[in-house]
Parts: C-alpha cells; structure tokens; sequence
C-alpha cells in the first residue's frame, strides 16, 4: 500500500472495522457512495460516519490537489487553447480559433468541412506534455437544405507547444448519423472520446480515437429517470468515465468502469448529488486522479462560483473562485487535471481566463463572448 492507502485502511478500521483486504481510493469511493445512498432513506448512525469520513478527508484530499502530487511530473499551463467565437447568423459564420495563452496570438484558424452554417456543437481536448489534441463536432447538412442536419463528424487536430497546428482530419470512429453531440469528453491522454447525444433516449458514446471502437452506455441514472448530460470526463488514465448531468429533481456525476465496456449508467455508482452553494451549475469535471472534482456554475448571489469535491465523500473542500459580474458558462480544465479555465458574463462584461490561487487570470485575446472554449 501507498501512503495514502494506508491512511484509508486506518480511517476504515476506525469507524467501520477491519477491511477485508487491501483498500484503494476507488473501493472507498463506492462504499463511501453507498454510505451517501443509505442517508437519502433513513437518518440513522450511517450519516454520522459519512460526516466523520468528510473530515477525515478533507484535508488530505485538498492539500494533494493543490500540490502537483496528482500528478507523476509537474504540469505546465497549456500554451494554446480552443476559441470559437460567434458569426453574425448570416454572412459571417463562427470562427475557429487556435490562440497563444501567453499572448492572445493566433496560431491558426479553421472551419467545418461540412457544407453547414451551424457552429461547432462541443469541443474536448487531451494530449501530452509536448502537444495538445483538440476534438470538435461539426454537424453536416446537405447542399440543398444546408439548415438541416443529417447527422455529425467528429475532427482532430494537434498543436504542439511550439504552435505548430496540424490539418484537420476526420477522426475514426467519428461519422454519427442523425445526431447532434450535446458534449464531449477526452482522456488525458486523448486516446479515448466520451461523446453524449440524443438517439430515443440520452446516451454516451466512447470512442477510441486510433481505432475508432465504439462502446454505448445508455443514460439511465442511479434511482430512476435519464441523465441529461451536461459535461464527461475522464479518470483512472480512462478507465473511469464520469457523466454529470441534470436528473428529475436535481443534478448528479455517475461514474462507471471500464469506461470502454459499454452497458447502462445505472449500474455505475453516485460521485456527488445536487449543490446547494452551486445551484445552478453548468459543469463538474472529475480530475484525471479520480480524487476531486471541480463544479462551477451559478451561485446565490447571482454570481459565479467553482468549488473543489472530494470524490470520496461528496463534499465541499474549498471555493476555488468567486465572480460577482456574471453567470459562468463553461468550465473546463487542462489534460492534467491542474489548470481550470473559465467563461461567463454577458457581451458587455464577458471574462475568461485561468484559476490561480483563487483570483482569476484573464487569457489574452479575447474579443467579446466566445461560443466555446478549452485547452
């Protein structure tokens, strides 16, 4: 065992008994979710030790997600990100941006091979230290009724970190038929693509991008109703998928393992349900550890919040930014788990920029409210 699977088995044997072999954060995760489960029906001695264990952890989890330690080397910040910022509806479509995070400059521009006004629906990225993969879905239409899709395709492209950005090219795997992706999802290392649409029923997808293999999980949630999925990600170097979505009542992260089997999302385990300090959220990212996840949305006071959750018991560990001067409307983090990116507000006050010891740093270059953005 690790340092941090001991320090588990010891808070087990403490407030549960003696574990019946060796423990590992994943196993605490799904007994810990059972623990949450079992306070949704009764109010019996079963929250008392959820509430210990949220203590116990707390502090381990939060210090490990500050520091570097999630990660085997220490991440630098994306030298590029994603940009799509909007057309006129008419005779300017969306344009596609590839934009230096140090300056703003642009790296390159691209559009949709498709003969389709829409923009692109979602984006993903993933990759390695040296160069970032981006993923976007572009809807197809045919030449005489371009408003009408008939179905999407998935491209790719690379951009290294000395700015070099490669062609695009259809993904394998990435032809879909009649629908729309609502979200994508990459694994760190890009070699898996988690993709949520609507076919009678809201599903999610997982491709692998050098294959093109395709598993299907249908998107029934834990305890009834369909999960509408508002953000995937990936976790356990892409063993573990995460969808978080809106559900009758509320919201909630499902995971499920192996992400690559394919099968029915009730079968996964609850990371988290519903927010009360993010009532309104847009995202939730679990990181590439497994051990946090990042939430972001509306807040009370009509502003924005993103808050750090441990994964193991659901709850709160931190407020990772504040923002009074408008909603958030995307939230994504780096393929290493550790740089947030943010953007919100409205055409008079839009802000986007990256999370840093919780103040906001604004990414250079942008020009009024982008339809989309990641890195």
């Amino acid at each position: 065992m690790n340092e941090m699977e001991l320090e588990l088995s010891r808070l087990f044997n403490a407030v549960i008994g003696e574990p019946p072999g060796q423990v590992s954060v994943h196993a605490v995760r799904r007994r810990a979710a059972r623990h949450r489960r079992l306070t949704y029906v009764t109010a019996t001695a079963a929250l008392a030790v959820a509430g210990s264990l949220g203590v116990a952890f707390a502090s381990t989890t939060t210090t490990q997600h500050r520091s570097a330690s999630d990660h085997k080397t220490a991440a630098r910040i994306p030298a590029y990100y994603f940009e799509q910022t909007p057309g006129n509806g008419t005779t300017r479509p969306p344009v596609n941006t590839i934009r230096s995070t140090a300056t703003g400059a642009i790296a390159g521009t691209f559009k949709c091979p498709a003969p389709s006004p829409f923009p692109v629906s979602a984006v993903a990225a993933g990759g390695s230290p040296s160069s970032t993969t981006f993923f976007m879905a572009c809807s197809t239409a045919t030449k005489n009724h371009p408003h009408r899709v008939t179905g999407s395709k998935i491209y790719e492209l690379t951009v290294s970190r000395s700015g070099h950005v490669s062609a695009l090219k259809l993904m394998p795997g990435g032809t879909l038929a009649h629908q729309v992706p609502m979200d994508l999802g990459a694994s760190p290392d890009g070699s898996e693509l988690a993709v949520s649409d609507y076919v009678s029923g809201y599903r999610v997808l997982v491709i692998n991008t050098k294959t093109g293999r395709q598993a299907v999980w249908t998107a029934d949630a834990p305890g009834g109703g369909e999960l509408q999925s508002l953000s995937l990600s990936f976790a356990d170097r892409g063993r573990e998928l995460a969808a978080f979505g809106r559900v009758s009542g509320g919201t909630e992260m499902v995971s499920v393992s192996p992400a690559w089997q394919g099968g029915n999302l009730d079968s996964g385990h609850v990371v988290f349900s519903g927010y009360q300090d993010v009532p309104s959220p847009v995202a939730a990212i679990l990181s590439p550890s497994g051990k946090t996840v990042t939430l972001g949305g509306l807040d009370n006071r009509a502003g924005s919040r993103v808050v750090s959750i441990n994964a193991v018991t659901g709850k709160m560990t931190r407020v990772l930014l504040t923002i009074r001067k408008g909603g958030l409307r995307f939230l994504a983090e780096d393929p290493s788990g550790r740089f947030i990116l943010v953007v919100g507000g409205y055409t008079h006050n839009a802000f986007n920029g990256w999370i840093k010891n919780g103040n906001l740093v604004p990414l250079p270059g942008l020009r009024g409210l982008p339809n989309t953005e990641t890195w």
